[in-house]
């Protein structure tokens, strides 16, 4: 009890469609049993190896999103900017490839 209110982790039982930009709600609404949902690898990935959540629909991901750097000029880049800048595009074409650096 705090403050007289009972907190609980039970959802209550819903009939319409839960709507939230929020991916942990989305996750805790799924662990609870109110349905699937799609979400990033990284906000699942505890829940599906602590077995809380097993993926469905596996086949059916979405395209990848384009990730781009934004930067003020090309006239004068530091160079550290530029290696950070070519280590992602390392990186991310690796992981696109299946492999990790």
């Amino acid at each position: 009890m705090n403050g007289g209110l009972q907190i609980s982790k039970e959802l209550p039982e819903m009939r319409f469609p839960l709507i939230t930009g929020n991916g942990d709600v989305l996750r805790e609404a799924a662990i609870q049993g109110m349905g699937i949902t799609m979400l990033p690898w990284f906000i699942v990935e505890d829940a599906i190896l602590g077995g809380a959540l097993v993926p469905v629909l596996s086949g059916l991901s979405p395209a990848p999103l384009p990730l781009s750097i934004v930067r003020p000029s090309r006239h004068y880049t530091p160079v550290r900017v530029i290696a950070l800048m070519e280590w992602l595009q390392e990186y991310f074409c690796s992981v696109k490839n299946g492999s990790s650096l």
